[in-house]
């Protein structure tokens, strides 16, 4: 409906130059009504679709900005396979293949299905249906800000 939209935008403003509205007179036939009303509804469908994009754009910004925080995060040492202590710790010190996880993580889960860590972060839990850490752990908690940045990630 944007694309209509913009066509009859662009129809418009030839006839304004020109008095010849292609979409009107070509494409309609003449038919004003016709025109009017197929106008009016691409135009109206238009500012809606608008509204729901901008809304699932605010609503979504923080696992957005997460997603792309995860190009340049490395998991502590701690949660690495070499890593020594109790912690919990992924079954590979590869951190493009942490990356990759973190990122299949984010893309599949979305914002209605994180919890609020804090007043200003959310944490994920996802099972990726395969083991990914060395104590047979198939799912991972991953935890970001408001603002997208990864706090901490590792297996569960």
């Amino acid at each position: 409906m944007g694309s209509g939209a913009t066509v009859n935008g662009a129809s418009e403003i030839v006839e304004v130059a020109t008095g010849h509205n292609f979409m009107r007179d070509d494409v309609f036939r003449g038919n004003a009504n016709a025109y009017n009303t197929y106008a009016h509804t691409t135009a109206a469908v238009a500012e809606i679709g608008t509204m729901v994009c901008g809304g699932w754009l605010k609503t979504n910004s923080p696992r957005i900005k997460a997603y792309k925080s995860m190009d340049t995060y490395n998991v502590k040492g701690k949660h690495l396979s070499s890593g020594n202590g109790n912690w919990s710790k992924f079954n590979t010190t590869s951190q493009s293949e942490l990356r990759t996880l973190g990122k299949e993580a984010i893309k599949n889960s979305p914002m209605g299905s994180l919890y609020p860590n804090s007043a200003d972060s959310y944490q994920l839990i996802y099972d990726y249906g395969r083991v990914i850490g060395t104590s047979g752990e198939t799912s991972a908690r991953l935890v970001f800000s408001n603002a997208g940045k990864i706090i901490t990630f590792f297996p569960q």
